[in-house]
């Protein structure tokens, strides 16, 4: 989830983002506990459903998607797909 703040700029307020936070825990997602992630960390968490037809002409597509944080991830979310069935691949790109 995207939290916005308000910043005031002479003669002229605006809002900005101020981060991505997990839709769970709150947890900024640039923060792994109180240490800012470096830029070559590659940890992240997509989930997301898509719907839709596109043609050529047009088309509706819809998409649902949420912030999770590794930690709620691996501790909340996986378990609880899990239970449901959900079965996990699990791989190693060596780049």
């Amino acid at each position: 989830m995207k939290k916005y703040k308000e910043v005031v700029v002479p003669e002229k307020k605006t809002t900005v983002s101020d981060g991505d936070f997990c839709d769970i825990c709150g947890q900024n997602l640039a923060y792994d506990g109180n240490n800012r992630r470096n830029c070559y960390d590659r940890t992240s968490v997509e989930i997301k459903y898509e719907t839709g037809e596109i043609y050529p002409e047009g088309g509706t597509y819809k998409i649902w998607e949420t912030d999770i944080c590794p930690k709620c991830f691996e501790e909340k979310v996986r378990p609880a797909l899990e239970t449901l069935g959900a079965v996990f691949r699990f791989y190693t790109l060596d780049v």
